[in-house]
């Protein structure tokens, strides 16, 4: 099995290329890298699968919104404009960055360890032990309300990525009962779908 490309590959090539079907094979490169699709498949295809596939609401809603952007360009007889391309460059890098996996947190390391690093005395161990305890509580609690604060922040950027796609599927001439299928298929909840297009 190939060893898989990173991040900074695929963006030294979107960067490098600027013919629409260049820009296709890199995209195509991009997905067989990260989910083993084939070079053969339309973009068609490709949103098709996409729908189907268990991944995060953000991806599908990007690779439709790039899959849309080249299958409108492809059966053009006239050759996509420097804007164009300027568009589906930006919306091929951030597909790519969003396909990356986050690097995983550190491991804490065990109290035992902790306690050992400072010292063998029991009583050291029990005041380390009381202070990690508190210090847990603490982080919990930090932790909580960064949790609350980002659910808040992720609805806003849900209903943000929604009328986003509304906006670019309305400049590409889709209809919006044809858009509102495509975000419930995604798997967004009707009535975030209704207040995206209430607000564009």
């Amino acid at each position: 099995m190939s060893e898989k490309k990173g991040v900074e590959y695929f963006l030294r090539k979107i960067a490098s290329y600027h013919k629409i079907d260049e820009l296709a094979i890199i995209l195509k490169e991009s997905l067989r890298d990260t989910f083993g699709m084939k070079y053969e498949y339309t973009f068609e295809e490709i949103e098709s699968i996409t729908k189907r596939k268990r991944l995060s609401k953000e991806m599908k809603l990007k690779l439709i919104e790039v899959c849309d952007r080249f299958t409108h360009l492809e059966y053009r007889k006239s050759n996509p404009s420097k804007k164009e391309i300027s568009i589906i460059k930006k919306l091929m890098r951030e597909w790519v960055k969003i396909t990356v996996p986050p690097k995983a947190p550190e491991k804490v390391s065990a109290l035992d360890e902790y306690v050992a690093k400072v010292g063998r005395s029991r009583e050291k161990h029990k005041n380390i032990k009381r202070k990690v305890i508190r210090e847990k509580e603490h982080i919990h609690k930090r932790i909580s309300r960064q949790v609350k604060e980002s659910l808040k922040h992720e609805e806003d950027k849900e209903i943000n990525e929604i009328i986003k796609f509304i906006k670019t599927s309305l400049d590409l001439g889709i209809k919006k009962s044809l858009i509102r299928k495509e975000l419930i298929e995604v798997g967004f909840e009707s009535s975030k779908i209704a207040s995206g297009f209430e607000l564009i």
